[in-house]
């Protein structure tokens, strides 16, 4: 019996300043906007500079220096 693949729903990535589709979630910088994108600890997802929380996990981020 053949092996059915199982469907994986892509989660579109976007930057959080410009909203622009980020191709590589290890990219350091959006490729439109050119503003240096910050990950989330926890959920990997990008997230706004100020933010103290993640918008999509809530998980907390520690502000860089």
């Amino acid at each position: 019996m053949a092996e059915r693949k199982k469907a994986v729903k892509k989660e579109r990535v976007a930057c959080p300043y410009c909203d622009a589709e980020i191709f590589a979630a290890s990219f350091p910088y959006c490729t439109e906007c050119h503003v240096r994108i910050i990950y989330c600890p926890d959920c990997k997802k990008p997230i706004p500079r100020a933010s103290t929380k993640c918008p999509s996990c809530g998980a907390a981020v520690k502000a860089k220096a």
